[in-house]
């Protein structure tokens, strides 16, 4: 009406619209923590949801390979309505949201087997590496020794089969490292079964772009986190003495 029209213009449009914030680096667990936290669902329900991946196939292709939701689930801000919330609602804003950013400029010029294959590689460089000008290294080395059957050898990947948020992986990682499981290439001599999480647009460009060196190895300096490279595993056994206290 008239009179609510000009209510609008005075005081400005009454929304019930929430914002949510999916950082990249979250997994599928921290996401439902966040979610359950928010009071949109019960701890859990979206872990289900975002496996129950074949829901979500028709509509977007490139999913035909995914075993779930983790990755496409594109890390944004977001608005949503908690009356009429559902997460079936949240994740189709999500994978249109990834499609429009990353599935159409960039990779849908690839096999669905290629886009798994990525979409794993650079959810551990995620992980890995902080620094965007370091990413493109990080991704060579992971995928020089994945293509000659080596350990990758991502300490992050050890404990996603333990379905932990990041906090928890971060607290518990070394009550894990030694397991074997699908995911850990710390103790298996392929890719981990899925990403392991949802990773920013330069992780993604890192990997589809990666950077050939001589470098086989890196690691951080434990007080700034500066990376450092070897070439020979007697050049990362001195980093190691240099640089991790």
């Amino acid at each position: 009406t008239i009179s609510s029209i000009i209510e609008t213009m005075k005081h400005g449009a009454i929304t019930t619209d929430i914002k949510l914030t999916l950082l990249e680096w979250w997994n599928i667990f921290d996401i439902d923590e966040y979610l359950a936290k928010n009071k949109l669902i019960e701890s859990s329900e979206f872990i289900q949801e975002a496996k129950n991946v074949e829901k979500y196939q028709k509509n977007y292709p490139f999913l035909e390979k995914a075993l779930s939701l983790e990755w496409f689930l594109y890390p944004d801000t977001y608005f949503v309505n908690p009356n009429d919330f559902s997460i079936e609602k949240l994740n189709t804003l999500l994978l249109n949201n990834f499609k429009q950013k990353i599935y159409t400029p960039l990779l849908s010029p690839l096999s669905s087997e290629n886009i798994h294959e990525l979409i794993i590689l650079a959810s551990i460089v995620e992980k890995e590496e902080r620094n965007i000008a370091e990413k493109p290294t990080v991704a060579g080395i992971l995928l020089k020794r994945y293509q000659n059957n080596w350990f990758i050898g991502a300490d992050i990947t050890a404990c996603y089969a333990y379905e932990l948020t990041s906090e928890e992986c971060r607290k518990n990682l070394s009550k894990y490292i030694a397991d074997k499981n699908e995911y850990n290439t710390r103790t298996m001599v392929w890719l981990p079964k899925t990403p392991i999480n949802n990773p920013n647009i330069e992780s993604i460009k890192a990997s589809l772009n990666p950077k050939h060196t001589q470098y086989w190895y890196y690691l951080h300096d434990t007080q700034t986190w500066q990376i450092y490279y070897a070439r020979t595993n007697e050049e990362h056994v001195r980093n190691k003495r240099l640089y991790i206290k």
